[in-house]
């Protein structure tokens, strides 16, 4: 009933151009079509939206906790100051998004496609990137720390051309494993 609801608001919006803010808590959106669509400043605790079509959305800020963005579509999403909290983002696609200054905490990217991804100035802790796809991934000033990452499967991730300067890497193995793998310092 709740999804019919906002099914029928962004349809409006999708129509107006508008931008539209959501406060949604313990809603499945899955596979709903958010493409595009400017959601700038909305909070999603708790909300179900795999297999979501975000591709080109404009998401400056948004908070999401908790949220389930398994196999999303977020190609080419402007993902500024957003908040990723206990979030679950594997095998999401995030090819060419904008995540500048973004906070990922306790957050899963399993899989994930971030090939020339902007993560500069994102804080990222106790976050779980293995087998994600980072090739020309821009990761200048960021601050990683306690990333979570199977040692074993650490040369699945792609770390080709990723720009790190000024990143703050806690960890011995992964520090090691880039320096190893060529990225820049």
């Amino acid at each position: 009933m709740r999804r019919d609801f906002i099914c029928r608001q962004l349809e409006d919006v999708r129509s107006s151009n508008e931008p539209i803010v959501l406060h949604e808590k313990d809603l499945d959106l899955s596979g709903l079509d958010l493409s595009g669509l400017n959601l700038s400043g909305s909070t999603f605790t708790r909300v179900n939206l795999k297999g979501a079509n975000l591709n080109g959305a404009i998401l400056k800020g948004v908070v999401f906790r908790g949220v389930e963005l398994e196999g999303a579509d977020l190609q080419g999403a402007c993902l500024v100051d957003v908040n990723f909290e206990g979030s679950d983002l594997s095998k999401a696609n995030l090819k060419g998004a904008e995540l500048r200054y973004s906070r990922i905490f306790m957050s899963s990217f399993v899989g994930t496609n971030l090939t020339s991804a902007d993560l500069s100035g994102c804080k990222m802790a106790y976050s779980d990137f293995s087998h994600a796809l980072m090739d020309d991934a821009n990761l200048s000033d960021a601050d990683i720390n306690l990333i979570v990452n199977d040692d074993d499967q650490m040369d699945k991730n792609d770390f080709t051309c990723a720009s790190m300067y000024g990143a703050i890497i806690t960890s011995p193995e992964v520090k090691a494993f880039l320096i190893k793998e060529g990225a820049e310092l």
